[in-house]
């Protein structure tokens, strides 16, 4: 085997679960396109580049606790987010200890700690009302 082509991030299942959409999609799936290689998903009109620093801790951590709102900056993580699927208009707040909320000077952005990136608008309502069966969560060890 020469080398593996990895397909497309947002390609599971058969469906295209990018963040662009509202639900996952079976639809707007070209198996060529999304099991090809990155240079030909990367075209694709629902590609988005999830660069957001997942493997990086926050540079910035100064969330003001429970329910606190850290301000993004220019060179915090969040400065890559996409505006139309992370941006909410209003914070939302989740009891989950994993959940953060950050002003982003014209809307909010939900992030988790356990995935350690932003949430889109529909993960972050999910991760208010349904925190406590959240799979990622779950798989955290406990503390004794």
């Amino acid at each position: 085997m020469v080398g593996r082509i990895l397909p497309c991030p947002f390609y599971r299942g058969g469906a295209c679960h990018s963040p662009k959409l509202e639900e996952p999609d079976d639809s707007v799936v070209a198996a060529s396109r999304c099991r090809g290689p990155p240079e030909t998903y990367m075209g694709c009109s629902l590609y988005v580049n999830t660069d957001l620093g997942v493997n990086k801790p926050p540079e910035n951590n100064n969330n003001s606790g429970k329910g606190g709102v850290r301000v993004i900056t220019k060179n915090s993580i969040a400065s890559k987010i996409y505006s139309p699927i992370h941006l909410l208009k209003e914070p939302l707040s989740s009891e989950c200890p994993g959940y953060r909320i950050e002003n982003a000077g014209t809307g909010y952005v939900a992030f988790c700690n356990v995935l350690r990136r932003a949430l889109t608008k529909y993960e972050a309502k999910l991760c208010s009302l349904h925190w406590k069966e959240c799979p990622y969560i779950l798989a955290r060890p406990q503390s004794a």
